[in-house]
């Protein structure tokens, strides 16, 4: 049984820099219903040789016998667990792999799947003595671990909303695009150690911008762009990143339904008082006055105000005479700090 991804949810599956398998813990032996690209890369392994397959093909010689009961009373326990463990590829090469599972609930709030991410580690004979080993999971502790957990946590939102995992990801892709472009925006400004988690937020909200109006693809609306330079912490860029998409989509769907033809802006500038002001104004046909968004919605709206809640700002819309105005407050003082605190540490 395969999960019913559409074409482009797929892609941007297949487009992580890591590893992403999803099993199905209801069925008998616990199959994997579905793995992407990187996994495939990873492993050597297709996936039309593992869906259907418990992910134990996975382990042998020196695979730890206890790593494999910690993950495994994790799943009977419906908890997240993080564990580093010796696998297999298909050609039989030993390798490393760090892996972060999470419980996803079905529309009864049973557990009923596990999203697991993997991280190639390599092949170092002890991850315990391995300087090397040692770095590289700093990294992946400091550069993936937290933005994982917000794709388990979306994962976690959508699927108990969506009457299950394999209903509607439609949405869920293009909140995945917007953390990849994040690891694409680190690569670029140079972040390539645990210690660079310092990015420029203007470069980053306009290549989401860019994303979002591809996704869109209607021609005729625009999207423009202005930003002021400022830099932000990784965790940072990447909640404010998510909800710029969001903002961004909702506009996109709903100002021009009536019509082929629009403009977005979309500005980041910063304001007295140490503040961060993000943007983004449409010329379409404004937000009806009978609804309460985000206060009120879809799923789109409750992530919304979980990432505003998460960012201390404020988030004001205002319905002008055409179109609507969003409004974004984030304040800059204690990002200053954490910016401060990661060049001290460099």
């Amino acid at each position: 049984m395969a999960v019913g991804l559409a074409e482009h949810d797929k892609e941007a599956w297949g487009r992580l820099p890591f590893s992403l398998t999803i099993a199905d813990i209801s069925q008998d032996d616990e199959p994997l219903i579905y793995v992407n690209r990187a996994f495939e890369q990873m492993t050597g392994y297709s996936r039309s040789s593992v869906v259907g397959r418990n992910c134990r093909f996975l382990q042998g010689e020196k695979t730890d016998p206890g790593a494999v009961e910690r993950l495994a009373k994790a799943i009977r326990n419906c908890e997240e667990v993080e564990e580093t463990i010796y696998n297999y590829r298909a050609d039989g090469e030993g390798f490393w792999n760090h892996l972060l599972m999470g419980p996803l609930e079905d529309q009864d709030e049973k557990c009923r799947y596990f999203v697991g991410i993997q991280v190639d580690m390599g092949q170092s004979e002890s991850p315990d003595r391995a300087t090397e080993l040692d770095r590289q999971l700093a990294e992946v502790q400091h550069r993936v671990k937290n933005h994982l957990a917000m794709i388990v946590s979306m994962i976690r939102i959508q699927s108990s909303q969506a009457g299950g995992v394999g209903s509607q990801f439609d949405s869920l892709s293009r909140r995945v695009e917007a953390l990849q472009l994040l690891y694409q925006e680190m690569d670029i400004a140079g972040a390539a150690k645990a210690t660079d988690k310092i990015i420029p937020l203007g470069a980053y909200l306009g290549r989401i911008a860019s994303a979002i109006n591809h996704i869109d693809g209607r021609g005729a609306i625009k999207v423009n762009v202005q930003a002021d330079t400022v830099d932000v912490p990784v965790e940072t860029a990447g909640r404010i990143g998510l909800l710029v998409s969001e903002v961004l989509t909702n506009a996109l769907q709903h100002a021009f339904s009536d019509r082929a033809s629009g403009v977005v802006q979309l500005r980041s500038s910063v304001m007295s008082g140490e503040q961060l002001r993000v943007t983004v104004e449409d010329d379409g046909r404004g937000i009806p006055e009978d609804c309460d968004w985000p206060n009120e919605g879809n799923l789109g709206s409750r992530i919304v105000r979980q990432l505003v809640q998460g960012l201390g700002a404020e988030l004001n819309v205002t319905r002008g005479g055409t179109g609507t105005i969003v409004n974004i407050d984030i304040p800059l003082s204690q990002q200053k700090t954490l910016i401060a605190d990661e060049r001290t540490k460099d």
